[in-house]
């Protein structure tokens, strides 16, 4: 084999090696955190001050799973009071995944979501209005 058809050889397997990434990356999805994600960042001091506020309370958010329900309970000072809000269910590896649910919980502060999760690793993102104050949390929650 002469150097003219190695070089060839060569320069075709390259040549091969980069289309089959192109169509290989071309075809990868690729999901943002959010769609109003521009927007979203121009509020970010807000979720600062919300986040401080739900660490200002004397426990955190929880979440138990069982069966095919979920369990939220919000902290002890929202016993008995008016709380509206949503929790996001926000699943990283499959925007489709997502869900939104109203956030309302019993006068013990709980709420029961049932729903069917698929497996996996979900990043909960509850936000509610107490008294006129807001607050928010982050919990990351395997299901």
């Amino acid at each position: 084999m002469n150097w003219g058809l190695r070089i060839a050889l060569l320069y075709g397997g390259f040549v091969a090696g980069v289309v089959f990434m192109v169509i290989m990356s071309s075809r990868q999805q690729i999901d943002l955190v959010r769609k109003d994600y521009y927007s979203a960042e121009l509020k970010h001091q807000d979720r600062i001050d919300e986040t401080n506020n739900a660490n200002a309370l004397s426990e955190k958010v929880m979440l138990k799973h069982s069966g095919k329900a979920v369990e939220i309970k919000l902290p002890a000072e929202m016993k008995s009071k008016a709380v509206n809000g949503t929790a996001l269910f926000y699943r990283p590896s499959d925007a489709n995944l997502d869900r939104r649910f109203e956030l309302k919980p019993d006068t013990s502060g709980i709420q029961t979501i049932a729903s069917d999760f698929a497996p996996g690793i979900y990043n909960v993102q509850i936000e509610w209005k107490c008294e006129g104050k807001a607050y928010y949390s982050e919990v990351v929650f395997t299901y």
